[in-house]
């Protein structure tokens, strides 16, 4: 519930009227830098971690804590790491990208917290951290006869790849393209896509084919980023 407080109005201000004025502005100058400083920020250099063979770094910056403090880092992924505020109150510190298990092309997200505990009440602030294995993965087809179980539509996912770019599948025997074919768009910052299409999208000739994903039309082994598997009558890729 709130109440308004209503002020009467003088034709002169009074001793009491004056001081009340003072006592305002010497608060309202008090409060100033601690507002100030309550305005913290937190950020990381990129929107998505990509996780490969070789997990990425992540450079995180802040601002707004207090000049030359201990600045304590912790994240919902237990990677923990602390910085010295310089004497603009910015903070900068590299540490390792969390490395979750994936059993499925996904986006999982973490919270990195930065906290001044030398303030009271103390300067803290967040910032979401979003990392993504570079995945491609199909599901099961119906049990079609013989090779013409590879023809069929299937569930695929994806992560990891270029965002706003097409991903491409490139099927090869001996290191000759044979087939190939597009899935879609890569979405978000971590460039998914949950689709359906073939496994192969040609006449198979055999019951398993290496394939190359990327984000290129025209197949070379030379394109990175590249991954690379297999597709097969008995086995998910």
């Amino acid at each position: 519930m709130s109440r308004r407080l209503s002020i009467p109005s003088h034709d002169r201000v009074g001793p009491i009227a004056a001081f009340g004025l003072t006592l305002a502005l010497v608060l309202a100058a008090a409060v100033g830098p601690s507002a100030a400083r309550a305005a913290a920020t937190l950020s990381v250099d990129k929107p998505c971690y990509i996780i490969t063979q070789k997990v990425p770094s992540i450079t995180i910056t802040g601002s707004g804590y207090a000049p030359n403090s201990h600045v304590l880092i912790t994240s919902t992924a237990n990677i923990d790491a602390s910085a010295t505020a310089n004497a603009a109150g910015a903070i900068t510190v590299k540490v390792s990208a969390p490395a979750p298990r994936f059993s499925v092309p996904s986006v999982k997200v973490f919270t990195f917290t930065a906290k001044d505990q030398n303030i009271t009440p103390a300067i803290v602030a967040s910032s979401p951290v979003r990392v993504a294995p570079f995945g491609a993965l199909h599901g099961s087809t119906p049990r079609a006869p013989g090779l013409k179980a590879l023809t069929e539509t299937t569930n695929w996912s994806f992560s990891g790849f270029t965002p706003g770019r097409p991903i491409y599948a490139h099927y090869t025997i001996h290191g000759r393209q044979v087939a190939s074919q597009s899935f879609g768009t890569a979405h978000g910052a971590c460039g998914t896509l949950h689709t359906r299409a073939p496994l192969y999208p040609a006449t198979p000739h055999d019951a398993s084919y290496p394939v190359q994903f990327d984000g290129v039309a025209r197949y070379s082994p030379r394109t990175a980023p590249k991954l690379t598997g297999r597709v097969s009558l008995n086995t998910s890729f």
